[in-house]
């Protein structure tokens, strides 16, 4: 899967601290759903420095993909939205969506019906120095230190996606960004 392409970064300011929402996407095509159904498809998940290919998001990557619809199925909308992660040594976020195209005429184009994406979230503290422990944490391999302690809360109101929202959409949390759980060396 090195058909992943950049769609989108946001960023904003909450409470003096920079957050920031990128999105890694590729359509989700009918050959994708069946190498993936017969086993030959190699997942490469872009995710931070301190974890290559983890294996609960490689699991996401592939129900969403074996569970989406395919062309030919019944026209109905199809989401999928898995398990929020973060990765034990930086403040980043990650879960696997999938979204309809906005229009038919790039539906068409696509030859799919669904875009397949990484959503991350990223926490980059109040980024007034490169001492900063959220920006360290982020550029620092995690053999530097950073692995014997775990500044970031792992669960509850304070993931960094509701933080997110609250920036863009006030008042706004999810039921889902309720849960929040770590990534591990698998």
């Amino acid at each position: 899967m090195s058909a992943w392409r950049s769609y989108s970064m946001q960023a904003g300011v909450h409470q003096g601290r920079l957050l920031a929402r990128m999105y890694n996407e590729q359509p989700l095509t009918i050959a994708l759903q069946q190498s993936c159904q017969h086993g030959s498809i190699v997942l490469n998940v872009p995710t931070c420095q301190h974890l290559l290919n983890p294996v609960p998001l490689v699991n996401d990557l592939r129900s969403a993909i074996t569970e989406a619809l395919l062309p030919w199925e019944t026209k109905k909308p199809f989401v999928y939205s898995g398990t929020r992660f973060r990765c034990p040594y930086c403040p980043s976020e990650y879960r696997v969506v999938t979204r309809g195209f906005e229009s038919e005429t790039r539906e068409a184009q696509a030859g799919c019906r669904f875009l397949l994406a990484i959503e991350r979230h990223i926490d980059m503290g109040k980024v007034r120095s490169p001492h900063n422990r959220n920006w360290a944490a982020l550029v620092r391999p995690r053999l530097a230190g950073v692995v014997s302690c775990t500044p970031y809360d792992l669960q509850g109101l304070r993931a960094i996606k509701a933080r997110f929202e609250a920036e863009t959409k006030p008042g706004y949390v999810s039921q889902r960004d309720h849960t929040v759980v770590p990534l591990t060396d698998s």
